[in-house]
């Protein structure tokens, strides 16, 4: 028995894994980071020109950490969903109970989102912008609202994604990985430092191999997902050993202090980037991620608030932009920007956690917010 497989029991097949329960909580954790720091830290080029070195390492180094969510979601969709057997009756049932329910939870939240605008922002409803919006022809405005309409796109094709992928040997499996790795991230990455500091020795930005049928970035993430399932025997056994451990947290460490020191590079140099979900080094800080917590030991006194944080991680990411902005209106900003960060952060986390438990006690709400069975 390892810890990636912990009991025999996966919530694929209607049990609790503390390993990805342990998983998801930390990942809702690091979407509410994230978006707290980009709500509160001028992450811009004239913004950083402002900063102590203090603040720019905690502004830099938290929007890094809180990066990882993404990513971590992504391996947990690919671990729990790309293993599963496909044929037309479970497509089906897949598309009614995971593509259908995601749809229309969505497009009700889009109706919640323009409400909170209107009230809270003061921003002038507008029928055909939200008509727009609901038809995934506008962006939804809310700085965490990209991800579903781009979940409810790889949904359509997942289950064929599946059937694809579990009849790959591991060797083509790892090398078509290893192409989209190569020229999607770390190509795409090339391009931008070279741009930021002006050094062209090679024009890359013209790739003759299309890829966009590989699921590109984030299908690339799910893929790597479905691979800890597919060798979680092996790496359980593996990050049993110290030196695996410590490896692993060396390169964790390193590719951390590398990515956040590039973004400050980069902002200094008067170039308005912040490290997106396609820098080469995302997937890299992801997998680590996802190993060290799956070896983290759990105490049994935490084991409760995991799952339920776990339960209600789809209604905490649903709220906690708007939980975010009533907070820091109330608030305001404190000179003390990095403690209050820190502060709203939590308290975020804490009330949307909180309202998402009490919501899903109500059976629409429950439907809304999608919340998973404990």
């Amino acid at each position: 028995m390892n810890d990636l497989d912990r009991k025999q029991k996966t919530e694929f097949a209607g049990g609790r894994n503390e390993c990805l329960d342990r998983i998801r909580a930390a990942a809702t954790f690091f979407v509410v980071l994230n978006h707290t720091v980009q709500l509160m830290f001028p992450l811009h080029p004239d913004g950083i020109a402002r900063m102590s070195g203090v603040r720019k390492l905690f502004g830099i180094g938290l929007f890094t950490a809180g990066r990882l969510g993404v990513p971590l979601f992504l391996f947990l969709s690919g671990y729990l969903l790309l293993p599963r057997k496909y044929d037309t009756g479970r497509i089906r049932r897949f598309y009614r109970h995971n593509l259908i329910p995601l749809l229309v939870s969505w497009e009700a939240w889009c109706l919640v989102y323009e409400a909170y605008m209107v009230w809270w922002l003061k921003t002038p409803f507008q029928a055909g912008q939200w008509f727009r919006r609901a038809l995934f022809l506008e962006y939804e405005g809310m700085p965490h609202s990209w991800y579903i309409p781009m979940i409810l796109g790889v949904y359509l094709f997942l289950p064929y994604v599946a059937m694809g992928v579990q009849q790959m040997e591991g060797k083509i499996l790892f090398l078509l990985l290893g192409m989209v790795y190569l020229y999607r991230f770390c190509l795409e990455s090339v391009n931008l430092l070279m741009d930021v500091f002006h050094v062209h020795p090679w024009n890359l930005r013209e790739l003759q191999l299309d890829l966009n049928f590989s699921g590109d970035y984030y299908g690339f993430y799910l893929v790597l997902g479905y691979c800890f399932w597919r060798y979680r025997e092996e790496l359980g056994s593996i990050m049993k050993r110290a030196w695996a451990v410590i490896l692993v947290t060396a390169v964790f460490a390193v590719s951390a202090v590398f990515t956040v020191w590039i973004q400050i590079r980069i902002l200094q140099a008067n170039y308005d980037y912040n490290v997106w979900y396609t820098f080469f080094i995302m997937p890299v800080l992801g997998s680590c991620a996802f190993l060290l917590l799956c070896r983290l030991p759990q105490p049994g006194v935490f084991r409760g608030l995991v799952t339920d944080i776990s339960v209600h991680s789809f209604g905490v990411f649903l709220v906690h932009v708007m939980v975010i902005g009533v907070l820091l209106w109330k608030m305001g900003l404190w000179a003390n920007l990095e403690a209050q960060c820190l502060l709203v952060t939590v308290l975020t986390f804490v009330l949307s956690v909180g309202v998402t438990k009490i919501g899903g006690k109500i059976p629409l709400l429950r439907t809304l917010l999608l919340v998973k069975n404990a």
